[in-house]
């Protein structure tokens, strides 16, 4: 009943009509709203990620609106997003200005922007490219203590610990079958499915010993 609480876009339905060569808008309707709770869960999903790493030991969410994680024990500020092709100039630019913020206060922190799932599985920290062209409004200066970086070797930063992404991901079916035991047969088809292991080894690489 609330799918039409968002404007629905005209353009794009009728587009989505011709291309899919789909004339029937009761099948359209739910196509629509799966979106829009497709749409909703990545949302979700993003501060899934943002609360496992806040509950870190020494992480914290700050209480001041800025960055989306402090630990002071490691003197980390960090930003973190879900996936690589969900940010463009001006996210990264934000994201910038806010670690650049946070650590005009705090000069001995580091900043990092975590990216969840990158774009390969290799580890990588480097300094944060907001774009690559100067003239752009987006451009920012890279420096040393603002860092771009995949999560998984983010966790490792935090905790000296490898792999602990890819374990949680391992963890969260017997966590929701605990939850919920009526879910049991559906996630042991899930856990049983090549894909269980196929996705997540593709995004995220191999086990490091």
């Amino acid at each position: 009943n609330k799918y039409e609480s968002n404007v629905i876009d005209p353009f794009t339905t009728l587009f989505e009509k011709i291309i899919f060569s789909d004339d029937n808008n009761d099948k359209w309707k739910k196509k629509e709203f799966q979106r829009q709770l497709q749409k909703t869960l990545a949302n979700h999903i993003g501060r899934f990620h943002q609360n496992l790493l806040c509950s870190l030991q020494d992480c914290k969410e700050p209480d001041e609106r800025g960055t989306d994680l402090v630990c002071n024990k490691k003197k980390i500020f960090a930003e973190i997003k879900n996936k690589w092709n969900s940010t463009n100039a001006d996210s990264l630019a934000g994201s910038y200005d806010k670690l650049k913020k946070a650590l005009s206060s705090n000069p001995t922190f580091k900043g990092y922007f975590v990216t969840i799932i990158p774009n390969n599985s290799e580890n990588y920290c480097i300094p944060l490219i907001t774009t690559k062209n100067n003239k752009k409004s987006q451009w920012r200066k890279p420096k040393k203590n603002i860092m771009e970086i995949n999560a998984e070797f983010f966790y490792e930063k935090l905790t000296n610990e490898k792999n602990l992404l890819k374990s949680i991901y391992y963890r969260i079916p017997n966590i929701v079958k605990n939850i919920d035991s009526n879910k049991k047969d559906l996630l042991d088809n899930i856990e049983k499915d090549t894909s269980f292991n196929y996705f997540l080894l593709k995004a995220l690489g191999n086990f490091e010993d």
